[in-house]
């Protein structure tokens, strides 16, 4: 998912839930996001997505954390936003998709609030049925399940 496809997702979900308020100050919204401390790159970025969402009436509160602080904000799903390390080559797509169910990064706890047929537990369930599936179309039309809940 691209960065300004991901800004759209935060927004659709700050917005709609403005919309379902009569709360009149429901445009005055703050984000926690978490970066690793020393991360200049994951910094610009964040100035990036802080300069997008001003103009808004959403702001971000930047918490600069140490790796421990940073891993255990992870697990707890204490942030709105983070990024977390790359896994990069020699990472396959299943490895990186298996590597949500472990509460070590972001995925997890990010997940935890999703719900109906697209929850962490659905998906899990899908993605454990993938990975032990041996026939090929089988396998890929698994896959192609867990794709369409990750991204509906």
């Amino acid at each position: 998912m691209s960065l300004r496809s991901c800004l759209g997702l935060v927004l659709s979900v700050l917005l709609l839930d403005c919309a379902r308020s009569a709360n009149e100050n429901c445009q005055k919204r703050n984000l926690d996001f978490v970066i690793l401390e020393g991360d200049a790159m994951h910094a610009a970025v964040e100035d990036d997505i802080r300069s997008e969402l001003e103009p808004l009436g959403i702001s971000l509160t930047a918490r600069f954390l140490n790796k421990s602080a940073f891993n255990a904000a992870m697990r707890s799903g204490d942030f709105h936003l983070c990024f977390s390390e790359t896994w990069g080559a020699p990472y396959d797509p299943a490895s990186y998709v298996t590597g949500w169910m472990a509460n070590d990064e972001a995925h997890y706890s990010a997940m935890s609030g999703v719900t109906g047929t697209n929850s962490r537990d659905n998906i899990f369930e899908k993605v454990n049925l993938a990975l032990a599936e041996t026939r090929q179309a089988q396998r890929e039309a698994l896959w192609e399940q867990v794709h369409s809940m990750v991204h509906e």
